[in-house]
């Protein structure tokens, strides 16, 4: 699979766990995670990849929903300091 292939395999799982597994809006998740709605706009087109710390996130708020609620109802992940 060559590096573009992959870039897009992995936006199009983003966007699916987001709006199918998640059943949250662009800005719900990205208030979630931290980050702009234009930024996982990008990661969702493919433009840019995501982080391995959002992507960790990503898996624990589909994995186990009190990880979930916790996210959304703090409203940001702090990031930098993963």
């Amino acid at each position: 699979m060559s590096e573009r292939q992959l870039r897009k395999f992995r936006a199009k799982r983003l966007q699916s766990i987001r709006k199918d597994d998640l059943r949250l809006s662009q800005k719900a998740f990205a208030q979630a995670v931290g980050v702009n709605v234009r930024t996982l706009q990008d990661w969702e087109m493919g433009r840019s990849i995501m982080p391995k710390p959002v992507e960790i996130i990503l898996s624990l708020m589909r994995d186990i929903p009190s990880v979930r609620k916790k996210l959304l109802k703090s409203g940001t992940v702090n990031l930098k300091a993963a």
